[in-house]
């Protein structure tokens, strides 16, 4: 795992108007200074399952266009194999559907999002591949050679194949949008989005930070819209010890739907945007 900087927040996010927030929000607004805590990078290739299970039983039985995706935190393994993988999972999933989608990559580590801007080719290595079953490597991986229709290509000890074409295609037209920034203060166009994720990011920054990370992307979202998000280490739900309970998602307008992964230790948990009360 590898550290980065982060860019120093400006004293009021930009994109909200305080004086039409609730007092917590203007609170959080005025408070937030950017994370507290280093950013790490780490992911994994199984992680995109929470989210391929999501769009195939709750956003896409639903839509009549394209889904529009919102992606929080890319991360960088940096571990055996340096790479990205959640938005080329889930673009994989979509291609192997034949369907068209868009995506707004947000990442606050400029390498980040510079090393999915340029990256050609996926890799996993090897010893991880014996492993199947549920988020199993393996199977993970049969189906993203399936679903871009790609032989298997051994480098060493690494497995290769390459980045989806319509990810590729999307970088060129702009169907993919990368953006450089902190997802409490990102300047994102409200109502557009079908799905957001944000896994492993929010246990990085201070509540204030969480509360307006959580509130932009339910902006974002379009009436219907579903967010996934986790709890790193107990600083986020109310009833692990953190400050998001029925009162704040009641505030903006979000729905329990269900814990993804619910076995898991970060506790992965799926909202669905109502209308705000």
């Amino acid at each position: 795992m590898k550290c980065y900087n982060w860019p120093i927040m400006e004293p009021k996010p930009k994109g909200f108007i305080v004086e039409e927030r609730p007092t917590w929000i203007q609170s959080a607004m005025q408070a937030y200074r950017g994370p507290v805590r280093p950013n790490w990078t780490e992911t994994d290739f199984c992680r995109a399952d929470w989210s391929i299970r999501v769009l195939d039983k709750y956003v896409l039985p639903s839509l009549e266009e394209e889904p529009h995706i919102l992606i929080a935190g890319l991360g960088l393994d940096m571990g055996f194999i340096p790479c990205s993988y959640s938005p080329f999972r889930i673009a994989t999933h979509l291609e192997g559907k034949g369907l068209d989608y868009t995506m707004t990559l947000v990442d606050i580590d400029e390498a980040v999002i510079l090393d999915v801007a340029n990256r050609s080719a996926v890799s996993l290595w090897n010893p991880l591949y014996v492993q199947s079953g549920a988020e199993g490597y393996k199977d993970a991986w049969d189906k993203y050679l399936h679903d871009t229709n790609q032989a298997d290509n051994m480098i060493g000890l690494t497995r290769v194949a390459n980045v989806p074409r319509t990810f590729q295609a999307g970088l060129q037209t702009g169907g993919v949008d990368l953006l450089h920034a902190d997802i409490a203060t990102a300047d994102l166009s409200q109502s557009q989005f079908d799905y957001a994720e944000c896994l492993n990011v929010l246990y990085l920054l201070p509540s204030a930070g969480q509360q307006l990370a959580i509130v932009n992307m339910t902006d974002a979202l379009k009436d219907g819209g579903y967010v996934l998000i986790n709890d790193n280490d107990g600083s986020l739900f109310q009833e692990e010890g953190g400050w998001l309970g029925q009162a704040y998602l009641d505030n903006i307008g979000l729905q329990f739907v269900e814990e993804v992964y619910p076995n898991g230790l970060s506790t992965p948990t799926l909202f669905k945007k109502g209308k705000n009360k």
